[in-house]
Order: structure tokens, then C-alpha cells, then sequence
């Protein structure tokens, strides 16, 4: 049987309790690696080409700010990955404006384990 190489995932989120649990959540699936976990930043789409990514996942604020121009901006620009957000509860606002952004799902807070 073919092994095959577990899916590449980065995160972008403020350092916190969300961060704590994608860390965790990833951790107890072997089909997932963590490759990286990034802020906002210039030259942040830089930062994720470098990493390779597969999934990229956005919670929903980083730095205080709406990341709907930031997952437009990632899924226009890095269209070999999938983008993934991070909601808050359920707000069916949000996930539209999320999908409409480019993302191809969202996951609900709080979860403590990624199903993809």
C-alpha cells in the first residue's frame, strides 16, 4: 500500500486560545502536518508561498482586523492552496461573506477536532 505525504497545512492567527486549538486539533491527526503558523504581516503571501502549503486556514480576525481582503487577497494569489476560515459560532452572514472571499469552507468555533 502507497503511503501517502500528510496535507501541508498553515494557519494564520493571532497567537491565543484559537491558535492553541488548531495546534492541538492538528496534532492528533496524522494526515495533517503544521507547517506553519503566521500574523499578518507585508509580506505575508510571500510567507505562505515559501511554506508550500496545501490549506490554509484564516481565522476570521488577526491583529484586531476582518480577514474577508486577506482571504480574497490569498485565494487570487496562492491558487495551488485551499483556503479554510475559522468563524466564530454560527453566523451564516459571515460564512457567505467567507465563501464569497474565496475560501472553499469554514470550520465553527469552538471545535476540538479538525475534520476536513
Amino acid at each position: 500500500m502507497a503511503s501517502t505525504s500528510p496535507i501541508r497545512v498553515l494557519v494564520i492567527c493571532d497567537t491565543g486560545p484559537v491558535q492553541e486549538q488548531v495546534t492541538t486539533a492538528l496534532g492528533n491527526q496524522p494526515d495533517f502536518q503544521l507547517v506553519d503558523l503566521l500574523s499578518v504581516s507585508d509580506r505575508l503571501i510571500r510567507e505562505i508561498r515559501s511554506s508550500e502549503p496545501d490549506l490554509i486556514v484564516v481565522d476570521h480576525m488577526v491583529g484586531g482586523e476582518s480577514t474577508l481582503d486577506l482571504i480574497d487577497e490569498i485565494s487570487s494569489s496562492i491558487t495551488d492552496a485551499s483556503v479554510v476560515a475559522i468563524l466564530p459560532g454560527e453566523d451564516s452572514l459571515r460564512a457567505q461573506q467567507v465563501m464569497l472571499a474565496g475560501a472553499r469552507a469554514f470550520l465553527v468555533q469552538p471545535f476540538t477536532q479538525v475534520i476536513f
